[in-house]
């Protein structure tokens, strides 16, 4: 009876090892991942306006994408054709304006099918 509580008790303590390691994992550092798609913001546009397989092949997709900057607000920038990034922490649309053309890195959280917009969220500066 003694042994079967010893192994019940490593059990149990593996178990809560395990569980905390798997819930408080290391958050996903976007700045050095590297990008798994390489394209054009129109390009990236037309996957998810048309009726394709962009929303598994884009959605939680690191990219890297280039395009026109249409607008500028304090943490959000408008890429030509209608892709809305917010902008990393690390970065500042400070300097920015309207009609540069920038290579830009994030995360694509998917389509708004109200307004018409690609949403990217962690985008970082590669080249202004």
């Amino acid at each position: 009876m003694k042994k079967k509580g010893i192994i019940v008790a490593i059990s149990l303590v593996a178990l809560a090892y395990f569980g905390y390691q798997y819930m408080y994992q290391e958050h996903r550092n976007i700045l050095k991942e590297k990008a798994s798609l390489s394209i054009t913001s129109t390009e990236l546009y037309k996957a998810f306006s048309t009726p394709s397989h962009s929303n598994t092949e884009y959605i939680n997709a690191i990219i890297e994408f280039q395009g026109i900057l249409t607008s500028v607000e304090k943490d959000l920038i408008v890429i030509q054709p209608n892709i809305v990034c917010k902008l990393d922490s690390n970065f500042s649309s400070a300097n920015l304006n309207a009609g540069d053309t920038l290579l830009l890195k994030g995360r694509c959280i998917g389509f708004d099918d109200l307004f018409m917009e690609v949403k990217m969220d962690n985008v970082s500066f590669i080249k202004r």
